[in-house]
């Protein structure tokens, strides 16, 4: 029988899905955390009353700001939700999308400059070669200029909106489709051989989030569908790293059940579970009160152009064993900011909530706003991990979006409003002709 149920405000809703994925590895880690693990790398099971408030508390903070947003700010007036992007409007986000793309593929140009002219390129099959391959890559950025991939999110967001968009032509259309596939593959490259399996992720909540902005409906198989490409991606990536180092050392075939046994239950634990047990840990201790330090990608960018430097969490807690450097978002804004990670929470919830009620009055007709929130909507997923909202991956795209694109929404706004003032100032006889 056909799923009836829809799950599309659920997929981009900013609380739904980080509560329910939290939720997930609170149960992940009960039952797989030991306190004498057997994945290597993995720090011991830890737990106390007060980490546990601490994460409760910053959580509830999360939620009640969210909570907040949607109901500040934003018109209730049924005529909001009538909203029709103008032609001039798509042009000029088309073009900051093109320049986005542009400077995004300068940026992979200048990462994979070395990579192409290794001979690994040509064996990519074995392990030592696919490490190989991430470590070129990694070696060849350059601080600035190679974080500029960051940027290609933004004509990803705009293609999908012209995809679902009913005002745009058909054969427009499907030029868009053809873009976001071959974007598609490109980055499932990058996912399996240079381990950015997150941009996968961020593609496919991107592109989904814009598809139920726009009205698509989103039923539970489609959401399954998904759900399990994802779920394959990062297995496959699981298999050609670790997977072949235990296949190897203990002479069984790669695709045997019992290396993809090994590889699910270290994705359990080394990840997801170790995710939340890594912040409780944090949680108890003292906070570095650093601000942007676990935001790892932009504390990296400001040690190079600026020379801050920052301690990162491993170096700062006495004994910290955990090898996998992912950490749930409340343990990263405890370290950085202590009890004010309660006043984050509660500010970035209330950004979020704005951005997603203003998208969901105009469904999704407000290009400039649906773009900034398309930009947020991996965020609700990935913070269950890292810290997403302070990230380079994140504050480059937005940043870049809401700079070029504020001014020429002020200046829409200011001639809107005088029309509209040199309307209702006019006789009733002249409006009606």
């Amino acid at each position: 029988m056909r799923s009836r149920l829809n799950l599309s405000g659920w997929l981009i809703d900013p609380t739904k899905p980080i509560i329910t994925l939290t939720a997930i590895q609170l149960l992940l880690w009960g039952f797989f955390m030991s306190e004498y693990p057997v994945i290597p790398g993995v720090a011991p099971r830890h737990s106390s009353e007060i980490a546990g408030f601490k994460m409760l508390l910053i959580l509830l903070a999360y939620v009640v700001g969210v909570s907040f947003g949607k109901r500040v700010g934003v018109p209730r007036r049924k005529e909001h939700r009538s909203l029709v992007e103008r032609a001039g409007r798509i042009r000029f986000y088309g073009v900051i999308a093109s320049l986005a793309f542009i400077l995004s593929v300068i940026g992979e140009i200048v990462l994979l400059r070395e990579l192409l002219s290794s001979p690994v390129w040509f064996t990519l099959l074995g392990r030592t070669n696919i490490e190989e391959l991430a470590y070129i890559a990694g070696q060849s950025k350059i601080m600035g200029i190679t974080s500029l991939v960051n940027l290609s999110i933004i004509p990803v967001a705009y293609w999908a909106w012209c995809l679902f968009s009913g005002s745009i032509e058909a054969a427009k259309r499907k030029r868009y489709a053809i873009y976001l596939a071959v974007a598609f593959v490109w980055w499932l490259f990058r996912a399996i051989y240079l381990s950015q399996r997150v941009f996968v992720v961020y593609y496919v909540t991107v592109v989904f989030g814009v598809a139920v902005l726009r009205g698509i409906p989103i039923r539970l198989r489609t959401a399954f569908v998904g759900l399990s490409f994802i779920v394959v991606i990062l297995l496959v990536g699981q298999l050609l790293r670790a997977g072949v180092n235990y296949s190897i050392a203990h002479e069984v075939p790669l695709w045997s059940a019992e290396v993809i046994r090994f590889c699910l239950e270290m994705v359990a634990t080394a990840y997801f579970a170790s995710d939340i047990n890594n912040a409780l840990i944090l949680l108890d201790y003292e906070p570095s009160m650093q601000l942007i330090s676990t935001g790892v990608s932009t504390a990296n960018l400001l040690r190079t152009l600026i020379g801050i430097k920052f301690v990162s969490y491993s170096a700062y807690v006495p004994n910290f064993t955990s090898s996998y450097g992912t950490v749930h978002f409340i343990g990263l804004w405890w370290f950085d900011f202590g009890w004010l990670a309660v006043a984050v929470a509660f500010l970035i919830g209330s950004g979020l909530g704005w951005l997603y009620r203003r998208v969901s009055l105009s469904k999704g007709h407000e290009l400039f706003y649906v773009l900034l929130y398309s930009l947020c909507i991996p965020g609700v997923y990935a913070m269950c991990r890292v810290n997403f909202f302070f990230l380079s991956i994140f504050l480059l795209p937005m940043s870049f979006l809401t700079l070029s694109g504020m001014p020429y929404e002020l200046l829409a706004a200011k001639e809107n409003k005088r029309r509209c003032s040199a309307y209702s100032s006019m006789p009733a006889s002249s409006r009606n002709r």
